[in-house]
């Protein structure tokens, strides 16, 4: 969830320069100065949103069909506190005529000596859930951005909350080019480091022409590889009636998840690889994922299998998937069983069911779990439920669950009823 509201963060700055840009090409067209235009592009930041923005270096601005903009030392700040941006050298040149189709096309984008920090705010722990209103937009992104040309150098991006230690990712370079011999075809190369950890990055697109014509899909292809983890996608964008379109094939492979996991402050025991793909298709503002799958695997000791869909990958809403597995790791059922159940250390859990998420509420079905430790106390729980709130875990709207205890002593159900209750057998 916060990955989609930083990328939501990021295009909105992007359209606030696009209307700064808007304003200054049909307002002041061949009138201004660059230092005027400095001016005015500062001020229209400054004034219509929460961010500051100041410009210390040399500026130009090209009025035209194809407007262009060259800034350096370019400071820009939130209202909040929360983001901070310095750019040795930022250069944008962008189509306009693509806007009117929703498609932000940026022609060439140049940034350099780049350092971006991002300070999270004090969040309650849990998944949002919020009710999507009728007739709302629930788009996290209403622009689908091409990106022609691009020459990033030195960037590095800091992450964390307020008070602990932020997680630092860099990109050495990045570019995106013509392919010799091939017009318009573009190639993508990239090398950088997240943690320490060093990894590269290849692709290449298609006809970009193509993809305003609507009469051929527009082929992308991008590979992340480091080696812990590898990242590739491939598919097709389309320019349909009712907007950008997409249909992509997505893998994903992390050798040890709770590595990344403690980047962001959460500390869990091994968790085993993990391997995931999808098949992400339809509109770009409400994307689904189909064919969905999800595994977790540690030798003999873990396995987690989920299959499913979700409607809006945005939103999370329609989601529907199937949960399969068991644990042998007495250390992870530790750490997933809450302490307020009272249960007895386990080494042994199994888990299946069906979850479905629909307008804030999560429903459970076909709910079976069954925990042990060693040939003594067991637990099984099995049946349905519906929990609504604004987060999860949030308020059970109903609930119909048949718990059974057994246990060869009655000491483990001593938490459950009195302390001094007697030793009375099985």
């Amino acid at each position: 969830m916060r990955t989609r509201r930083w990328l939501r963060i990021t295009l909105s700055l992007i359209s606030g320069l696009i209307v700064g840009l808007g304003v200054l090409v049909v307002v002041f067209l061949f009138v201004l100065d660059d230092q005027d235009y400095k001016a005015l592009l500062v001020w229209t930041v400054n004034s219509h949103s929460d961010y500051r923005l100041s410009i210390d270096g040399d500026f130009s601005f090209n009025p035209a069909l194809v407007p262009s903009l060259s800034a350096h030392q370019v400071r820009l700040d939130s209202g909040a506190g929360n983001l901070r941006l310095r750019a040795g050298e930022v250069q944008l040149q962008l189509e306009l005529k693509p806007l009117l189709q929703r498609i932000l096309w940026v022609e060439r984008l140049v940034l350099q000596d780049v350092a971006l920090t991002i300070t999270s705010v004090s969040e309650k722990p849990g998944v949002a859930l919020e009710k999507p209103r009728q007739g709302a937009d629930t788009s996290g992104l209403p622009l689908l951005p091409v990106i022609e040309g691009l020459d990033i150098r030195a960037l590095s991006v800091s992450y964390g909350a307020q008070g602990a230690k932020p997680v630092q990712f860099t990109l050495d370079a990045l570019s995106l080019d013509e392919v010799a011999g091939e017009p318009r075809r573009l190639e993508i190369q990239g090398q950088g480091a997240f943690a320490g950890l060093g990894y590269r990055i290849e692709g290449s697109m298609g006809n970009l022409a193509e993809l305003l014509e609507t009469r051929a899909p527009f082929p992308a292809r991008i590979r992340l590889i480091s080696d812990k983890a590898a990242f590739a996608a491939e598919g097709t964008l389309d320019q349909t009636a009712s907007g950008p379109s997409l249909r992509f094939d997505v893998h994903g492979e992390l050798e040890e998840p709770a590595v990344v996991l403690a980047l962001f402050g959460v500390q869990t025991p091994e968790l085993g690889r993990f391997e995931g793909s999808a098949t992400v298709a339809g509109q770009w503002d409400s994307p689904r994922a189909e064919k969905l799958t999800l595994s977790l695997a540690k030798k003999s000791s873990v396995s987690v299998n989920v299959q499913g869909s979700i409607g809006n990958l945005w939103t999370g809403e329609g989601a529907d998937m199937t949960l399969s597995g068991h644990i042998k790791d007495s250390d992870l059922i530790a750490w997933l069983v809450p302490e307020a159940l009272l249960l007895p250390p386990l080494d042994r859990l199994t888990a299946a069911g069906r979850f479905s998420l629909s307008m804030g509420t999560l429903t459970v079905t076909d709910f079976s779990a069954k925990g042990a430790q060693g040939e003594g106390f067991q637990v099984e729980c099995a049946g349905d439920a519906r929990i609504s709130g604004p987060e999860l875990p949030g308020a059970f709207e109903q609930m119909d669950l048949d718990i059974r205890f057994s246990s060869p002593t009655t000491e483990a159900a001593k938490p459950f009823v009195f302390e001094f209750l007697p030793e009375l057998g099985p």
